[in-house]
This record gives C-alpha cells, structure tokens and sequence, in this order.
C-alpha cells in the first residue's frame, strides 16, 4: 500500500516527465515544500504566426504567461516579421492605439493586449440575489462565458493588428475620414 505522499509522486510522474527526488528519503517538512518545476515559457519561440489560428493560440498562451513572456514575445514577432520590420511594428502600435516606433510599438502593442485581456471583468452575480444555487450557478456561468466572448473579441482584433490589419467589426478606431483638399474629385 503506497503512503499519501508515495501517491502523490507518482500522480505527479504521471502528468509530468520531470526527475523526481526520492520522497521516500524525504522528511513531511521537505515533501510539502517540494514544487514541481515552472513550465518554460519558451514554447511560445515555436509558434508560427503565419495563420490566423496560430497568432491566437500565441497571443492566448503570451495572455496566460503574462508579462514575464514579453521579451520572449516580442522577440519571436519580431523574428518572424518580414522586412520591413521596424515599419511593421510601428503600423501595429498605430493600429492598437499605443503608439511607439519600430519595436517599442510592438511592445507597447503586446503590453496593451495584457491589460486589455486583464481588465475583462465582467460583473459577477452576487448570491443573495437569488433564490437557490442553481439560478446563482446560471448567471454566474452565463458572466464566465461573457468574459470569454469579450477576450475572443480581443484575440481577434490582436491578431489582426499582429498581421498589420484592422477588422472594423473589432476596432476600437470609430473615428471619421476628414477628407482634405488633397483629394480629387
């Protein structure tokens, strides 16, 4: 019969392919201390930005590292732009509303995609208004999935920025063309 703690390292070993030390030389002290290693944020590097589906999946897993995967971030957009690249990144920072030149604009791009998504909150139903649990767990299921729509809205616009776009339907800019007397008629 495995011991709690024998259970617990073979769990872990299951989910896990990581060296585990021997819990069975190890005081409770020790074993309750021990962690399990962060995973790399590194997986981000292998993203291929080329799709749509792709920028998403990336711009999804920077949002759950969160921004201590900017610089891995940027430098892997950065890597997989085209030349000109510079002029690339500050088109995005235009596009995104954050401004910046060259890479800064990708930056402040990436950094304004994490508050964006952070700030989704959309307000929680509180449970002395309800009558019973259920119609409580109703609403509150309904808020978690209004927070999902709102950031697929942000991924969408994002990864159009990403790709030097801007999709109208998820744009921000409501802005109107001046139009000047440079224009013919």
């Amino acid at each position: 019969m495995r011991t709690q703690f024998e259970q617990k390292a073979v769990n872990v070993k299951r989910l896990v392919d990581i060296d585990l030390p021997d819990f069975s030389a190890m005081t409770n002290t020790e074993i309750i201390a021990w962690e399990p290693p962060e995973p790399d944020p590194y997986p981000l590097l292998t993203y291929p930005l080329q799709t749509d589906e792709w920028r998403r999946a990336f711009l999804h897993d920077y949002y759950w590292v969160g921004e201590t995967a900017l610089f891995i971030a940027v430098a892997h957009v950065w890597a997989t732009l085209a030349p000109p690249r510079a002029l690339r990144c500050t088109l995005m920072g235009a596009l995104s509303g954050s401004g910046g030149t060259g890479k800064v604009g990708l930056v402040l791009t990436l950094k304004q995609f994490l508050k964006e998504m952070l700030d989704v909150d959309n307000p929680f139903p509180s449970g002395g208004d309800y009558s019973s649990m259920a119609a409580w767990n109703v609403d509150a299921t309904a808020t978690f999935a209004a927070d999902e729509a709102d950031r697929d809205v942000i991924l969408e616009r994002y990864s159009d920025i990403l790709n030097g776009q801007l999709n109208p339907k998820t744009s921000h800019c409501r802005g109107t063309l001046i139009v000047g007397p440079w224009r013919s008629a």
